[in-house]
Parts: structure tokens; C-alpha cells; sequence
């Protein structure tokens, strides 16, 4: 059975930059450890396999839970877009977060 997804875009190779896309979909599937295994799988493929130097994402900062997976799966905060998203009739800042080739090596994944 599907339970959600992980994408790779946004790649561009002059830069050797990408964005990370991933969803778990069913609420009784999140928390299980899946979007932490898939995201470790992931950058292990962009800096180990595709040679990435870089990997960026998006999270509304309301997201708590996918925020504290990227956060242990050594993604850093970068900034912050105001206002960018409606969601559940509010207005939420999308927060940037990204990793780097040398600290995903450093942390022996």
C-alpha cells in the first residue's frame, strides 16, 4: 500500500542544488518513522549518488512534526516567506530550510 511519496526536484546540476518534496498521506501513517527513513534514503542519494552539494525545502511553520523530522535529519532553518500560504483560514509563513553535502557526510548517515 502507498502511504505518501518523496520527490527530488528542482535540480539544477550547474549548481548542484535541489529541493526535497515529501508526504505521508493518512494521519495514522505519520509518526512511524517513514518520512525519516525516506528522507535519509533520499539525501543519501543526492550527495552520495547524484552529488548534490546542497538539498532545500519548504514547510508551513505550522508543520511542527515535519519540521522536527527535517530538523533530525540535519536540515537547517534559512529563512522564512511572510504570509505565504492560507491554511485553515490563517495566514502562515513558509519556512526555508536546507542541508549541505559536507553536513550530511559529517553525521556518518
Amino acid at each position: 500500500m502507498l502511504i505518501g511519496f518523496i520527490a527530488l526536484i528542482a535540480i539544477e546540476w550547474g549548481n548542484r542544488t535541489g529541493k526535497v518534496a515529501i508526504g505521508i498521506g493518512r494521519a495514522e501513517d505519520r509518526g512511524q518513522g517513514y518520512g525519516f527513513e525516506a528522507m535519509t534514503l533520499m539525501l543519501h542519494f543526492a550527495f552520495g549518488e547524484l552529488n548534490l552539494h546542497r538539498v532545500g525545502l519548504d514547510v508551513i511553520e505550522t508543520n511542527a512534526a515535519a519540521i522536527r523530522l527535517y530538523e533530525r535529519a540535519g536540515f537547517h532553518r534559512e529563512g522564512r516567506i511572510a504570509e505565504a500560504v492560507w491554511r485553515d483560514g490563517a495566514r502562515c509563513d513558509v519556512l526555508l530550510m536546507g542541508i549541505l553535502a559536507r553536513d550530511w557526510l559529517s553525521r556518518g548517515m
